[in-house]
């Protein structure tokens, strides 16, 4: 389970421990491993994950969670370019390693079809097989829409993608 950390993440791990899935990695809050290519390569190298999700953030989200200046109170003020520079980075990374370490799934949840990880997602899927899915999710305005989402996103890896 990898992404940023935000309500619809926490609630679909809460899915997969109630469903007997307990043989979960989750990447840590705020890490900034997900930036550097080599960290998340060594991640999914010494992990080996079968199943991966990852849940992408918007611009505003990552913004707020990892522009913090450890030594300062007042967050970074990036420009939406070096945003969504860092989001990409995180995806691709994610992504790439993903299929690099032949995960037998890959579900990439966003908020957004037209992001560049969702479409490379789309390109995989049909250019080597059934692994990669990307959903967007629908506004998830109530905690019982979050819970339905996080259980139709569990649902889906139990059947085959695509093809």
């Amino acid at each position: 389970m990898t992404g940023f950390k935000d309500e619809l993440v926490w609630r679909i791990i809460k899915e997969l421990r109630r469903q007997g899935h307990n043989n979960l990695i989750e990447n840590p809050a705020n890490d900034f491993s997900l930036f550097s290519h080599e960290a998340v390569h060594e991640l999914f190298n010494f992990e080996r994950p079968e199943y991966v999700f990852f849940v992408s953030s918007s611009c505003s989200d990552l913004k707020n969670s990892f522009f913090k200046s450890a030594s300062d109170s007042k967050a970074c003020e990036p420009g939406i370019c070096e945003i969504r520079y860092k989001r990409s980075l995180c995806e691709l990374n994610v992504i790439h390693a993903a299929r690099e370490n032949y995960c037998r799934k890959f579900l990439f949840i966003d908020s957004k079809k037209d992001s560049i990880g969702s479409r490379y997602c789309a390109d995989l899927a049909r250019e080597e097989g059934a692994c990669f899915l990307s959903l967007q999710y629908p506004p998830l305005n109530s905690s019982v829409a979050m819970d339905n989402f996080a259980a139709h996103c569990v649902e889906l890896m139990k059947k085959p993608f695509g093809k």
